[in-house]
């Protein structure tokens, strides 16, 4: 009687194995652990963007302020540097 029951449970686990390997298995969670890390990837470039988009827009900022104080024409009321409404 134990041996039927044995040879029942590796069978089962058998089945079980094939049916986990059919569905996907181990190549589903690689997928979704390199989709992970794509995801981790994409999050630190989205943040070097930022960064770098914040510094630009400082610069900007800076250099059209100098170039306002400077310009000649503007002191006149007569430039407007906004390349916006300009």
């Amino acid at each position: 009687m134990d041996a039927i029951t044995l040879l029942i449970a590796v069978v089962a686990l058998i089945i079980a194995i094939l049916a986990y390997q059919r569905t996907g298995g181990t190549a589903e969670l690689k997928r979704k652990i390199e989709s992970t890390i794509s995801t981790r990837r994409l999050e630190e470039a989205v943040k070097c963007i930022g960064s770098h988009d914040r510094f630009l827009k400082r610069e900007d900022r800076r250099y059209t302020g100098s170039l306002r104080e400077s310009h000649p024409e503007n002191r006149k009321g007569r430039i407007d540097l906004n390349p916006i409404t300009g």
